[in-house]
């Protein structure tokens, strides 16, 4: 059941009784459909709110208006409230051709959500070796998808074998069930996992505060880390159906992987505002 009261950035309420946004105590001027569209981002904040999800929600099936019109004329009144850059959004992402995202981190009551930092890249970005090292910094948990994937997952990734999205159905599943349930403990969580395409991105992110940071690098420098390996399942030759699979995410803080382990870490700190 949604709380009457969500809090967010500096000092920022919104509450549902009154219908009202205020900053600081102060009533903060938003027309009906602003309000109602950033009373739906925030619900479903971290997640995906497309476009078609709007119009169903604040307008219904059949309408017979210019709702691309109204949906960014909302957008842009939200931002001015908010004082939110569109070019480096605090608050409120586009996800160009797909709709939006409530980035911003929400406490009840004044106590902040849990945050899930997903650290993701193809196999031999180092993101196992980079998340383990941030959760260690901030005390966090840390978890490494390749721990909630199935035997036979596992098997077919030692042959060589890449994994469809059957495969990875149950294994994005798992991974939200154990983000969620951390979350619902209160504790922030590390998690490193390829989520190549943007597809399992949302579907990872859904409901929960995450903040995406992506290693990106070439194929020769991660094939190269990946000769070095010892028993991991993941075959070299999997790298390059990675690299075919691999979707880069449009919002995201992109770092270069090639970059010594430590630095790759301050860098997450300071640019999420960790340190």
């Amino acid at each position: 059941m949604p709380v009457d009261v969500v809090k967010f950035g500096d000092g920022i309420e919104l509450d549902r009784n009154s219908y009202e946004l205020r900053r600081a105590g102060r009533a903060l001027k938003l027309e009906r459909i602003p309000l109602d569209i950033l009373l739906l981002l925030v619900e479903h904040r971290g997640g995906l709110v497309s476009r078609e999800d709007i119009v169903a929600k604040i307008w219904g099936k059949d309408v017979f208006l210019d709702t691309d019109n109204s949906i960014n004329s909302a957008i842009r009144k939200i931002r001015q409230v908010l004082k939110d850059d569109p070019e480096n959004p605090v608050f409120v992402q586009t996800v160009t051709g797909k709709g939006y995202r409530f980035i911003a981190t929400v406490g009840d009551n004044g106590i902040p959500s849990p945050l899930v930092i997903l650290i993701m890249g193809v196999e031999g970005s180092g993101k196992t070796t980079v998340g383990k090292l941030l959760a260690q910094s901030r005390g966090w948990t840390f978890a490494d998808a390749d721990d909630f994937h199935s035997a036979s997952n596992k098997e077919k990734m030692s042959r060589g074998v890449p994994l469809d999205d059957a495969d990875r159905g149950p294994w994005l599943r798992a991974i939200h069930d154990y983000m969620v349930d951390q979350a619902g403990k209160g504790q922030n969580v590390v998690l490193a996992c390829s989520a190549l395409k943007q597809s399992y991105r949302d579907q990872l992110q859904q409901g929960l505060e995450v903040k995406l940071v992506y290693l990106k690098g070439s194929f020769d420098l991660f094939y190269h880390r990946l000769q070095e390996r010892q028993a991991h399942f993941a075959r070299e030759t999997l790298l390059s159906s990675q690299f075919a699979s691999l979707e880069e995410p449009v919002e995201a803080l992109a770092i270069d992987a090639s970059q010594a382990v430590s630095e790759i870490v301050e860098q997450i700190k300071s640019r999420l505002g960790l340190s």
